[in-house]
């Protein structure tokens, strides 16, 4: 027999308990009250059973906490960015969208610290696309350096060869440097991302001619309702041909041909095109005497905002996805 005091005072109570029904009942009624209390401060029954389960039950009730969800950020609207690189006496063109890059032309190297200043302030570092319009030093003369210092994708070059160094070096350093070397003529297509279109409208290939500004590729920019054409040096000759073909939609944008020399921005082709707003690329009192008096008379005919380099130095065009276009 056990004589701990303890255990002999559990068995008086107990003794006590079996045969005092009064106090049976009490006990009881105070077990119940317990019990009913807990199930209340537990949150109902279903989560009273789930404590001796082990098994976590959903419920609805309003005597729970939910946890809110974050609100999903609306997708930030896509935007084309055109901008024009004052390189002086010459043409450079910069196209980005949704993180890809395409490059038109570069001028000569003595103007290239802008070139590769400005794509490395916009944070460029691989071009999708690097276009040559035609083999002239103003155009194309700092080419090797732009493949020596971004990765390029794909160059693209018009079938003119004029045996000069300048090209030689340029197309050296592309086979050398770029993923793709690939001519570039009248009806080929290709996309920047997944959206922005690009149609050549110009040159035909195998075409020959002793002026080479009309080898210039002609490119044609499509990204939604906004449409914009790039023209290289191309001249009248080459304008009035794209006008009989009905090659010339009316665009929104305009890069004028050759820095608005006489020799191109024939009156038809830009009834035909009917820009909103033009873009001429050159220097400040160049020897040429760009841009001529007799073109500029032409665009003072369109209802068209005019932007020069020579002017304003770098010009950025951002258009929004209502194609509505924003110039500084």
């Amino acid at each position: 027999m056990n004589n701990n005091p303890i255990f002999e005072l559990i068995r008086k109570l107990r003794y006590k308990i079996n045969n005092n029904k009064a106090l049976k009942i009490i006990l009881s009624l105070v077990l119940i009250c317990l019990i009913v209390y807990e199930i209340h401060s537990m949150g109902g029954l279903e989560q009273f059973m789930s404590s001796f389960t082990g098994q976590q039950q959903t419920t609805t009730s309003s005597t729970l906490t939910t946890v809110a969800t974050e609100p999903t950020e609306a997708p930030k609207p896509k935007e084309l960015v055109i901008t024009m690189l004052d390189v002086d006496q010459g043409d450079s063109m910069l196209i980005s969208y949704d993180g890809h890059h395409m490059l038109i032309d570069t001028n000569v190297t003595e103007y290239y610290a802008n070139v590769k200043n400005t794509l490395t302030k916009l944070g460029v570092k691989k071009l999708d696309y690097l276009v040559a319009t035609h083999p002239h030093a103003d155009h194309i003369g700092s080419m090797h350096k732009v493949l020596e210092d971004f990765k390029v994708g794909t160059y693209y070059y018009t079938d003119c060869d004029t045996g000069k160094y300048t090209l030689e070096n340029a197309m050296e350093m592309a086979h050398k440097n770029a993923n793709k070397v690939e001519l570039i003529a009248k009806g080929d297509k290709f996309k920047l991302g997944k959206d922005v279109k690009f149609t050549v409208l110009s040159p035909v290939e195998g075409y020959d001619s002793e002026n080479i500004n009309n080898y210039s590729s002609v490119l044609l920019l499509e990204w939604g309702e906004f449409n914009a054409l790039f023209t290289g040096d191309a001249e009248s000759d080459i304008e009035l041909e794209l006008v009989k073909n009905n090659l010339v939609p009316d665009v929104d944008l305009l890069k004028l041909g050759h820095h608005g020399s006489y020799t191109s921005s024939h009156k038809d082709f830009l009834k035909a095109a009917n820009p909103e707003k033009i873009l001429i690329s050159l220097g400040k009192d160049n020897e040429y005497g760009y841009p001529h008096q007799v073109t500029l008379n032409k665009l003072e005919e369109l209802d068209a905002d005019v932007y020069r380099t020579d002017l304003r130095g770098n010009i950025t065009v951002t258009v929004g996805e209502d194609g509505k276009m924003k110039v500084k």
